[in-house]
């Protein structure tokens, strides 16, 4: 459903023209205003303390990251994502992705240094 979402600090939103990571390294009490995003569906695939691995479906916009922090502070325990995959970004899939040495070979690009 839709939630309201306070997004991070340390997002690329912009704030007075500027990305608010830049905003929030100098001023550390930044605070965004929460706005509505829509959550589709949350599974918890498995849990085993003090970690919970989680499949989720959301809409644009969403900060999954913030949802970790919002769902500790509502427990009282704390809340943080160690990991992140992003399976489907609108009609894109991690099936249809090509690996960056593809890409390499394909552009002739020289490799990173």
């Amino acid at each position: 459903g839709v939630i309201s979402q306070r997004p991070p600090a340390f997002s690329a939103l912009k704030l007075q023209g500027r990305p608010a990571y830049r905003l929030a390294r100098k001023d550390t009490s930044l605070q965004l205003a929460a706005r509505e995003v829509l959550v589709k569906a949350i599974e918890l695939l498995s849990y085993e303390w003090p970690l919970a691995d989680v499949r989720m479906v959301t809409g644009p916009g969403v900060y999954v990251r913030a949802i970790a922090r919002d769902l500790g502070e509502a427990l009282g325990t704390g809340g943080y994502v160690e990991e992140l995959e992003r399976t489907r970004v609108g009609s894109y899939t991690a099936d249809q992705a090509v690996h960056t040495s593809e890409l390499r070979r394909l552009r002739r690009l020289p490799p990173p240094a």
